[in-house]
Formats: C-alpha cells, structure tokens, sequence
C-alpha cells in the first residue's frame, strides 16, 4: 500500500513498468531549474495486490524530465496538484 500525500500544487506521478526494469530508479528533473523544484526520484518496486512493477513520485506541480537509471530524458511530464499522472515505460535501449 501506498499512502499519497497530494493537494493544492503538490500531485502524484505512477510510473508503470515492465517486470524487466524491477530495481531500476526513475528519476524526474525540473525542465525550470532555475528556483524550481530539486529532482526527485523512486525505485521501481512490486506493488498493489497483483505484484505490478511500478514506482510512486510525489512532486510539486510543473513539467518534469523522466529519466530511467541515468538515461534520457525519456520524455517529458506534467504534474498537477492534487492529481495522480500516469505514465507508462519500457527499458531504455542504449543508442
């Protein structure tokens, strides 16, 4: 179970992924650096009852850079507060 502490400019990002990226770290980077938020970042884990590989990211709202163990960015995001954004993910080939 995981309890989310969200509202007003503060929101959720669930990042689904494949059973191959168990233990990888997600980590999300401001598009604003300048006085924004720091990055922030969860390893993927097994979670809810089925065993699902996901990770759980509480962030201040903005647009965000997805990266996956270091690679990227993958894409970009947008948080809302008070809102859960999910995003979907396959392990990053090396180019």
């Amino acid at each position: 179970m995981c309890v989310l502490d969200i509202g007003q400019d503060v929101g959720a990002l669930v990042v689904h992924a494949v059973p191959g990226l168990l233990g990888a770290v997600i980590e999300i980077r401001p598009v604003e650096r300048d006085g924004g938020p720091s990055p922030v970042h969860a390893e993927v884990r097994r979670r809810g009852e089925d065993g699902a590989p996901a990770a759980v990211i509480c962030a201040v709202e903005g647009e965000y850079e997805l990266w996956i163990d270091g690679c990227g960015p993958e894409r970009r995001i947008r948080i809302r507060g008070g809102s859960v954004t999910n995003e979907r993910v396959q392990p990053v080939t090396p180019g």
